[in-house]
């Protein structure tokens, strides 16, 4: 498919068009000519096709892209036996019968928070030697006081009516950014939602492309990163029945151009299927700014190249559990105004930090799939 074009020159800034339009929509699913009238460029990628993660065949508008870790190099990474015990204790429970499309909000919440405890555990306990895959990597949580301002906007959601129409809540399970030592690497964010609906092939769900976009939005009026030009998202996205994509994004301040790369829908079906491997190859991921020697220079390319401060060691501040927004709240998420400077501080005045997810873990039984490639709704 065919990438489509930069946004036209009347959307004075995409982000900011994102976000005032999608506080308004009254259905889950976005169709692809809904995405590009927005201003956003959509194209596919195959999450397993390792030479399309190889920054020597990238393309160079696409050097923006995050360098999962290899199918062989995954591979060493195991469970030591020691804890073999305590991870089996909260995951190895009754099966779950078959996943239906018609399964209650409740079930699919429930299922979507365990395949993210699934893959967030398997980050966390999976070690080589000593070592564990986590602390391979430079993955940390992110300050979400300092990011959001003590908002959250688009990155979480209640279920309930709006406009009269029944919508799904969704949360976000993690956010992070990568550190390199004691200093940020960059601008790229890495995150997981969970999304209370099912998700449809062709097809974007509201969630999905609201959270990109409201990352962008707090990450590029962050301290720091006022000057940067390229902003790069990778989403894990997990919704019903028992369902999940990844998704990679990149905004360019210069150009106002708003790039989206999304794979297939994948169905997670038991704890040694290959699709976890995936998408656990996925968050134990290279950001570009470590992954592509050249992506911090075009990252920095504005009219200042001051570069990322120093700044001491924020980590570990993950987002606190709180009440939850209403669906209504959506008509507070964003200002009257158009204005950058104030679209950090739009979403509702209270300070609404991120529920974590429970850890409540089952097993999970294999499902069958439509092999097709994905054909896009283009309504």
């Amino acid at each position: 498919m065919t990438p489509t074009s930069s946004p036209s020159p009347k959307i004075k800034d995409v982000v900011v068009n994102i976000l005032h339009t999608l506080k308004s929509i009254d259905h889950a699913h976005l169709t692809k000519s809904e995405i590009q009238r927005l201003g956003v460029s959509v194209d596919i990628f195959d999450p397993n096709d390792e030479d399309s993660s190889d920054e020597d065949s990238l393309d160079p508008e696409t050097q923006w892209l995050f360098k999962p870790i290899s199918k062989e190099d995954i591979k060493p990474w195991k469970i030591s036996p020691s804890e073999a015990k305590a991870v089996q204790s909260s995951l190895d429970i009754p099966e779950l019968v078959r996943a239906s499309q018609h399964r209650p909000d409740w079930d699919v919440t429930g299922a979507t928070q365990e395949v993210l405890h699934f893959i967030t555990t398997q980050f966390d306990f999976r070690r080589k030697s000593k070592t564990p895959l986590r602390d391979t990597f430079g993955w940390n949580d992110i300050d979400f006081d300092e990011f959001a301002g003590g908002n959250v906007g688009l990155l979480f959601s209640i279920g309930g009516k709006f406009r009269g129409v029944d919508t799904p809540g969704w949360r976000t399970g993690l956010i992070e950014e990568w550190w390199d030592g004691e200093d940020l690497a960059g601008p790229s964010v890495r995150l997981i939602i969970c999304t209370d609906s099912n998700g449809k092939e062709g097809n974007l769900l509201l969630s999905e492309l609201g959270s990109i976009a409201q990352v962008v939005a707090f990450r590029r009026n962050q301290p720091g990163f006022e000057t940067y030009r390229l902003f790069p998202v990778l989403l894990i996205s997990l919704f019903g029945p028992r369902h999940g994509r990844i998704i990679q994004a990149c905004y360019d301040r210069r150009s106002n151009k708003f790039e989206l790369r999304i794979s297939r829908v994948f169905c997670f079906v038991t704890k040694e299927d290959a699709v976890f491997d995936t998408f656990l190859r996925f968050t134990a991921s290279y950001p570009p700014e470590i992954a592509n020697p050249q992506f911090s220079r075009l990252a920095r390319a504005t009219l200042s190249q001051r570069p990322l401060a120093h700044r001491p060691a924020r980590r570990g501040v993950p987002m606190k559990e709180c009440s939850s927004p209403t669906a209504a709240d959506r008509n507070n998420w964003l200002p009257k105004t158009e204005s950058i400077s104030q679209l950090q501080y739009a979403p509702p005045k209270t300070d609404f930090p991120m529920p974590m997810p429970p850890g409540n873990q089952r097993r999970f039984q294999q499902q069958p799939r439509n092999p097709q490639g994905i054909i896009w709704d283009t309504r």
